[in-house]
C-alpha cells in the first residue's frame, strides 16, 4: 500500500510539472491576444455601419424639425 501511495505521488508531482514551457506559454497569450483584436475590430467595424446606416435617418428628422421650426 505504501509503494502505491509514493507510485501515485510521483506520478501527480509529474503530471502537475509537465505544463507548458514559457515559449509555449507566451505564444498562446500572442494567439489569444490576436484573436480578441481581431473580435474587437469586427465589433467595431459593425458597429461603424450601423452609424453609417442610422445618419441619414438623424438627418431627415433634423432638417425636418429645422423646417417646421421656422414658421413666421
Amino acid at each position: 500500500m505504501k509503494k502505491l501511495l509514493l507510485l501515485s505521488a510521483i506520478l501527480a508531482i509529474t503530471a502537475i510539472a509537465c505544463g507548458p514551457s514559457a515559449e509555449e506559454q507566451a505564444k498562446a497569450q500572442a494567439e489569444n491576444a490576436a484573436t480578441v483584436d481581431r473580435k474587437v475590430n469586427e465589433i467595431m467595424e459593425k458597429l461603424e455601419k450601423e452609424a453609417k446606416a442610422a445618419e441619414p435617418e438623424v438627418m431627415e428628422n433634423d432638417s425636418a424639425a429645422a423646417d417646421s421650426a421656422v414658421v413666421e
